[in-house]
Order: structure tokens, then sequence, then C-alpha cells
């Protein structure tokens, strides 16, 4: 019962959450925008880091959250260097997460090469997931 409790407080401190003009839950959406890769590369577009950076906020403000990053690639490449590169994504998202303030030990990452992927849209496998848990 003390657990239910507790989680109903956290639930309705984290939905009347407010970073300025907007809700918290828009930040968190933020850091949960897949963030796509271009092909054969693991470099973090301008338009991934602004919407991480929105989404760095949320972690700031809420230091007891951690976060996964989920990395993906499509079939045009071996299995061996898919793995690696989807490696080189998942640790591209986690060095600049880290770079901009939170610990290294909120955040776990895991790459998957093309495993639960489909073949139909390329440029959306090439991603990285990030959850917050």
């Amino acid at each position: 019962m003390r657990k239910l409790l507790l989680l109903g407080v956290v639930c309705s401190v984290l939905a009347a959450c407010q970073h300025g003009e907007k809700p918290c839950s828009y930040y968190q959406e933020q850091l949960e925008t897949p963030v796509y890769f271009r092909f054969d590369s693991s470099e973090i577009t301008p338009k991934a880091k602004a919407s991480i950076d929105e989404g760095i906020e949320f972690l700031r403000k809420h230091r007891f959250r951690r976060i996964k990053i989920d990395a993906y690639a499509d079939p045009l490449g071996s299995e061996n260097y898919n793995m690696d590169l989807t490696h080189k994504r998942a640790q591209a998202i986690h060095d600049y997460i880290v770079s901009q303030g939170i610990a290294e030990k909120r955040i776990k990452i895991y790459w998957h090469g093309t495993e639960g992927v489909d073949n139909k849209n390329y440029h959306e496998q090439r991603r990285v997931n990030i959850s917050v848990m």
C-alpha cells in the first residue's frame, strides 16, 4: 500500500512539474524522440542535438531518473559491421549527454545491429531510441 501511495505522489509531482512555460512532459518527449542518423554515420545531427538538449533539462530537474539508449542499424551492411556501427551510435549519444553534465551512472546503453528492424524504411532503422526509466 505504501508503494502505491508513493507512486501516486511521484506521478502527481511529475504531472504538475513545469520547466518555465512548458510542462515537464514536453521535455521528456523531446528526450524520447528517436535520433536518426545518416547512412554509415554515427555523427549526431544538429537537429538531434537540439532535441536532446531540451530533454537534458528534464534529466537535470529529475536527478533520480535514468535513461536507456538503444541503437539500431539498417540491414545494408554485414552483421558485424552493423553491430559496430550501432555501438558507435549509442556511444555517441551517451558521450554527448555526459558532456552536458548528466552522470554516466544514470545511462545504460545497448546496441542491437539490425535486430528487430524491418526492411521497409532504411532511414527510420538508422536510429537511437532513448527511454526514460
